[in-house]
Protein backbone atom coordinates (compact mmCIF):
# COMPACT_ATOMS: atom_id res chain seq x y z
CA UNK A 1 0.00 0.00 0.00
CA UNK A 2 1.26 3.32 -0.79
CA UNK A 3 -0.80 6.56 1.00
CA UNK A 4 0.43 10.16 0.63
CA UNK A 5 -0.76 13.64 2.09
CA UNK A 6 -0.23 16.79 0.88
CA UNK A 7 -0.95 20.02 2.48
CA UNK A 8 -1.17 23.81 2.88
CA UNK A 9 -1.23 26.53 5.37
CA UNK A 10 -1.87 29.88 5.21
CA UNK A 11 -1.89 31.41 8.85
CA UNK A 12 -2.93 34.58 9.75
CA UNK A 13 -1.22 36.53 12.69
CA UNK A 14 1.04 33.38 13.49
CA UNK A 15 3.03 34.33 16.67
CA UNK A 16 6.43 34.59 16.45
CA UNK A 17 9.12 34.70 19.19
CA UNK A 18 11.36 37.57 18.57
CA UNK A 19 14.25 39.10 20.56
CA UNK A 20 13.75 43.08 20.82
CA UNK A 21 16.14 45.48 22.99
CA UNK A 22 14.97 45.67 26.57
CA UNK A 23 12.96 48.56 27.50
CA UNK A 24 13.40 48.56 31.49
CA UNK A 25 16.39 47.72 33.56
CA UNK A 26 15.92 44.91 35.71
CA UNK A 27 18.36 44.12 38.63
CA UNK A 28 19.86 41.42 38.29
CA UNK A 29 19.49 41.04 34.57
CA UNK A 30 22.62 42.31 32.18
CA UNK A 31 20.76 40.94 28.51
CA UNK A 32 20.75 43.87 26.81
CA UNK A 33 17.67 42.03 25.06
CA UNK A 34 14.41 40.77 25.65
CA UNK A 35 12.36 37.67 24.19
CA UNK A 36 9.01 38.81 23.24
CA UNK A 37 6.17 37.99 21.09
CA UNK A 38 4.78 39.60 17.61
CA UNK A 39 2.28 38.13 14.96
CA UNK A 40 3.00 37.64 11.54
CA UNK A 41 1.34 36.34 8.86
CA UNK A 42 2.74 32.93 7.64
CA UNK A 43 2.84 29.72 5.60
CA UNK A 44 3.62 26.36 5.84
CA UNK A 45 3.57 23.63 3.44
CA UNK A 46 4.42 19.88 2.84
CA UNK A 47 3.82 16.41 2.22
CA UNK A 48 4.52 12.62 3.45
CA UNK A 49 4.66 9.33 2.06
CA UNK A 50 3.88 6.34 4.12
CA UNK A 51 4.19 2.61 2.32
CA UNK A 52 3.76 -0.99 3.31
CA UNK A 53 5.03 -4.33 1.22
CA UNK A 54 4.63 -7.68 2.43
CA UNK A 55 7.71 -9.10 0.71
CA UNK A 56 7.00 -12.76 1.51
CA UNK A 57 4.35 -14.06 4.06
CA UNK A 58 4.89 -12.51 7.83
CA UNK A 59 7.95 -10.54 6.13
CA UNK A 60 6.84 -6.58 5.82
CA UNK A 61 8.89 -3.29 4.97
CA UNK A 62 7.10 -0.65 5.72
CA UNK A 63 8.63 3.22 6.20
CA UNK A 64 7.49 6.76 5.82
CA UNK A 65 9.14 10.30 4.05
CA UNK A 66 8.21 13.34 5.37
CA UNK A 67 8.78 17.10 4.74
CA UNK A 68 7.50 20.39 6.14
CA UNK A 69 8.43 23.54 4.87
CA UNK A 70 7.57 27.34 6.89
CA UNK A 71 8.37 31.00 6.56
CA UNK A 72 6.70 34.10 7.69
CA UNK A 73 6.19 37.65 6.46
CA UNK A 74 9.50 39.73 7.34
CA UNK A 75 8.42 43.03 8.92
CA UNK A 76 11.89 44.74 10.12
CA UNK A 77 9.97 47.45 12.04
CA UNK A 78 8.56 44.59 14.13
CA UNK A 79 11.80 42.81 14.62
CA UNK A 80 10.97 39.93 12.69
CA UNK A 81 14.49 39.51 9.89
CA UNK A 82 14.25 36.07 9.12
CA UNK A 83 11.49 34.56 7.24
CA UNK A 84 12.07 31.19 8.23
CA UNK A 85 9.62 29.59 10.96
CA UNK A 86 11.59 28.23 13.79
CA UNK A 87 11.90 24.93 14.74
CA UNK A 88 10.32 23.08 11.83
CA UNK A 89 11.78 19.96 11.03
CA UNK A 90 13.70 18.69 8.43
CA UNK A 91 13.13 16.32 5.65
CA UNK A 92 12.81 12.76 7.47
CA UNK A 93 12.48 8.95 7.01
CA UNK A 94 11.88 5.78 8.75
CA UNK A 95 11.87 2.23 7.17
CA UNK A 96 11.06 -1.01 8.73
CA UNK A 97 11.62 -4.27 7.92
CA UNK A 98 9.59 -6.79 10.04
CA UNK A 99 8.93 -10.27 10.59
CA UNK A 100 5.60 -11.00 12.40
CA UNK A 101 4.38 -14.80 12.96
CA UNK A 102 1.69 -13.40 15.53
CA UNK A 103 3.77 -14.86 18.58
CA UNK A 104 6.54 -13.43 17.76
CA UNK A 105 8.38 -10.43 15.85
CA UNK A 106 11.45 -9.06 15.23
CA UNK A 107 11.88 -5.77 13.44
CA UNK A 108 14.87 -3.20 12.42
CA UNK A 109 14.25 0.29 11.75
CA UNK A 110 16.26 2.67 10.09
CA UNK A 111 15.88 6.46 10.99
CA UNK A 112 16.98 8.87 8.92
CA UNK A 113 17.31 12.97 8.94
CA UNK A 114 18.37 15.12 7.13
CA UNK A 115 20.63 18.79 7.63
CA UNK A 116 18.39 21.28 8.75
CA UNK A 117 19.20 24.17 6.94
CA UNK A 118 16.29 26.44 6.89
CA UNK A 119 16.76 28.22 10.79
CA UNK A 120 15.11 30.93 12.53
CA UNK A 121 17.96 33.63 12.61
CA UNK A 122 15.24 35.60 14.74
CA UNK A 123 15.93 33.12 17.47
CA UNK A 124 18.95 32.41 16.89
CA UNK A 125 18.74 28.89 15.80
CA UNK A 126 21.81 27.18 13.76
CA UNK A 127 22.15 24.74 11.28
CA UNK A 128 22.03 21.40 12.99
CA UNK A 129 23.47 18.12 10.35
CA UNK A 130 21.64 15.41 9.16
CA UNK A 131 21.83 11.90 11.36
CA UNK A 132 21.00 8.31 10.73
CA UNK A 133 20.53 5.15 13.33
CA UNK A 134 19.26 1.78 13.18
CA UNK A 135 17.17 0.02 16.09
CA UNK A 136 16.49 -3.10 16.45
CA UNK A 137 13.38 -5.23 18.59
CA UNK A 138 12.39 -8.34 19.43
CA UNK A 139 8.93 -9.37 21.03
CA UNK A 140 6.87 -12.19 21.64
CA UNK A 141 3.34 -13.00 23.61
CA UNK A 142 2.56 -15.78 25.46
CA UNK A 143 -0.29 -16.86 27.73
CA UNK A 144 -1.13 -13.23 28.69
CA UNK A 145 2.26 -12.00 28.63
CA UNK A 146 3.85 -9.57 26.17
CA UNK A 147 7.97 -9.56 26.28
CA UNK A 148 9.62 -6.82 24.41
CA UNK A 149 12.91 -6.06 24.10
CA UNK A 150 14.73 -3.19 21.88
CA UNK A 151 18.22 -2.22 21.43
CA UNK A 152 18.32 1.83 20.04
CA UNK A 153 20.98 3.28 18.69
CA UNK A 154 22.59 0.17 17.49
CA UNK A 155 25.75 2.40 16.52
CA UNK A 156 25.51 4.40 19.52
CA UNK A 157 25.32 7.31 17.28
CA UNK A 158 25.85 11.38 18.75
CA UNK A 159 23.29 13.37 17.30
CA UNK A 160 21.14 16.17 18.38
CA UNK A 161 16.87 16.58 17.15
CA UNK A 162 16.17 19.03 15.05
CA UNK A 163 16.23 23.25 15.94
CA UNK A 164 14.44 24.02 19.81
CA UNK A 165 15.82 27.29 20.65
CA UNK A 166 12.61 28.94 22.35
CA UNK A 167 12.80 26.91 25.28
CA UNK A 168 15.60 26.92 27.84
CA UNK A 169 18.21 24.93 27.74
CA UNK A 170 17.82 25.35 24.27
CA UNK A 171 17.83 29.02 23.37
CA UNK A 172 20.90 29.76 25.18
CA UNK A 173 21.91 27.71 21.63
CA UNK A 174 23.12 24.67 24.19
CA UNK A 175 22.54 21.26 22.01
CA UNK A 176 21.11 18.48 24.17
CA UNK A 177 22.18 15.66 22.61
CA UNK A 178 19.96 12.32 22.28
CA UNK A 179 20.81 9.30 24.07
CA UNK A 180 23.30 6.79 23.02
CA UNK A 181 22.75 3.29 22.42
CA UNK A 182 19.75 2.10 24.88
CA UNK A 183 18.91 -1.53 25.41
CA UNK A 184 15.15 -1.75 26.43
CA UNK A 185 13.70 -4.63 28.63
CA UNK A 186 9.23 -4.66 29.17
CA UNK A 187 7.05 -7.09 29.96
CA UNK A 188 2.86 -6.94 30.50
CA UNK A 189 0.70 -9.34 31.35
CA UNK A 190 -2.69 -9.31 30.20
CA UNK A 191 -5.95 -11.32 32.15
Amino acid sequence: SIRSTFFYQSLADWIALINQPRVAAQPGVMNAMARSYANADARLWGAELEFSYALIQRFFIAGNLSWVRGQKDIDPARHILSANLGEVPPLSSRIYLRYDSGRIYAEAEGVITGAQNRVDGDLLEAATPGWQILNLRLGAIFRGFRIQAALDNVFDRLYTEHLANARDPFRTGARVYEPGRRFIVTMTYRY
